[in-house]
């Protein structure tokens, strides 16, 4: 399988979004090949919901979250947080007892030890622990790399995405569209103060309307009808170019609903991909932005007789 990438540093840079989580290479790479490419998001096979955890880990968190919860000096806000931490690892505790890989009873000795100890996985806990305890569980979003042979692209979201097709009518011209899109809800991270919008679109261009129409028209033409579709027309005003290995891209960014809205539009051969995000936090729209590729599905036939 070749893969060519289509997301450009410059072009984050110049959404003002900072490096801080950026993804080696060599680390895409291998989760791609890990992912099964080509396999179909409606195929994938683990609850994402447990991805990170096991159940001496999940038994913990919950002993440390009591621990946690019972000082003094816990403001309100943050045994709120322990609480739905807390919540989350029982879930995951609750599946790990209907496999069969830990017993209720052995659960219970885990977190009963830790709270009355006073010390998770070999470290003592103590009210600096407990807030990066809290960032760290918070910050194991189980984010999932998503691999589509069918829309040949590869993209990390925060959760499954539903898949949906649309069609639309750009130029006095109809185009079929297929969509993935996912909400991130702030209950499932104490750290969101309102919901998260991801989205990856795509559709196909015709030899005939690709011959007729510059990259500029095309993206001007898509842009107007997908920021009036979603709601913002004015962040047509806040674009900037850019490009890859040839492949051309157009950027946005601005504020939509109260938050920040980004925007990455590519021509990729006859498609065009538009990757969007609602929300606030810098460091999901630099993860988000930064995953996506589009990619060369070629069966490797050296091998073959």
């Amino acid at each position: 399988m070749k893969k060519s990438s289509v997301l450009t540093l410059s072009a984050l840079l110049s959404l003002g979004l900072s490096s801080g989580i950026a993804c080696q290479a060599e680390t895409r790479q291998e989760e791609i090949a890990q992912a099964g490419t080509g396999v179909e998001i409606a195929q994938a096979g683990t609850d994402p919901a447990l991805e990170g955890w096991d159940p001496v880990r999940a038994a913990s968190i919950m002993g440390a979250m009591d621990w946690c919860i019972s000082q003094p000096k816990a403001s309100d806000s943050d045994r709120q947080v322990y609480r739905i931490l807390s919540q989350g690892a029982s879930r995951a505790l609750d599946h790990f007892i209907e496999t069969e890989e830990i017993t209720g009873a052995e659960a219970s000795l885990v977190q009963d030890r830790v709270n009355d100890q006073g010390y998770y996985m070999g470290v003592e806990l103590t009210a600096a622990e407990c807030t990066n305890l809290r960032n760290t569980v918070i910050n194991w979003s189980p984010w999932q790399l998503i691999t589509s042979r069918e829309a040949s692209f590869a993209v990390e979201m925060p959760s499954w995405p539903e898949r949906y097709a649309t069609t639309s009518t750009i130029q006095g011209r109809s185009f079929d569209w297929v969509s993935y899109e996912t909400i991130a809800e702030p209950d499932n991270n104490p750290l969101l103060e309102d919901e998260e919008y991801y989205l990856v679109s795509y559709t196909q261009l015709p030899q005939d309307y690709l011959a007729s129409n510059s990259e500029d028209e095309i993206f001007d033409a898509f842009g107007q009808y997908i920021f009036d579709e979603m709601g913002f027309p004015e962040l047509e005003n806040n674009t900037r170019e850019a490009s890859t290995d040839g492949v051309p891209a157009r950027i946005t960014s601005g504020e939509a609903y109260g938050q920040t809205a980004a925007t990455i539009m590519y021509i990729v051969d006859d498609r065009f991909y538009l990757t969007l995000m609602v929300g606030k936090e810098p460091l999901h729209f630099e993860r988000f932005l930064r995953s996506f590729e589009a990619l060369d599905f070629v069966e490797d036939t050296a091998d073959q007789s």
